[in-house]
């Protein structure tokens, strides 16, 4: 879809909240609250070196990553320009990837190695808004291992089959 227009504006405790077409991209009232319990509720292994979080939100889910897990290397995944914008310079040590469409993320080369088993890929559904359905397929092709799953997918969606993004992650 065309580019959606996002504003800030403040909560009671003066902490900015993103709005996509006056939807707010993360809770008003207590955004730090619901991006501590998001990140709690996410399986985090000793291990992990990177992890890929897929939607920018309002940013409180990143600070609360950044903050439960330093020592991993963090890529957000988004498609509206505006917020990778405001939070590159807020998180400077936070790889961001534009992705405009699935067909020109199937492109980027580097996304190859975020695909990997060892990566693993988080959801923050509350901070989708209107650019659900390309994040969700984000989501879902970093999850794929092969590119013949991929390709397998995109037919299945081209035929309007409306189970493709059911059961697709190997």
């Amino acid at each position: 879809g065309g580019m959606n227009q996002i504003e800030w504006r403040a909560n009671r405790a003066g902490q900015l909240i993103a709005f996509e077409n006056s939807k707010a991209l993360s809770d008003f009232e207590n955004p730090e609250a619901q991006a501590q319990a998001w990140v709690r509720s996410l399986a985090v292994e000793d291990w992990m070196k990177v992890a890929v979080i897929v939607g920018c939100g309002s940013g409180y889910q990143i600070e609360a990553f950044q903050k439960k897990y330093p020592q991993i290397q963090l890529y957000v995944v988004e498609s509206r320009p505006a917020l990778i914008g405001f939070f590159t310079k807020k998180f400077r040590d936070v790889v961001f990837v534009y992705v405009e469409n699935l067909e020109k993320m199937k492109n980027l080369d580097f996304l190859k190695d975020l695909m990997l088993a060892t990566t693993e890929k988080f959801i923050f559904r509350a901070g989708l808004g209107l650019q659900t359905e390309v994040l969700e397929e984000a989501y879902w092709f970093l999850n794929l291992r092969t590119y013949e799953a991929l390709s397998y997918h995109l037919n299945r969606q081209i035929k309007g089959d409306p189970k493709v993004l059911i059961g697709m992650k190997q």
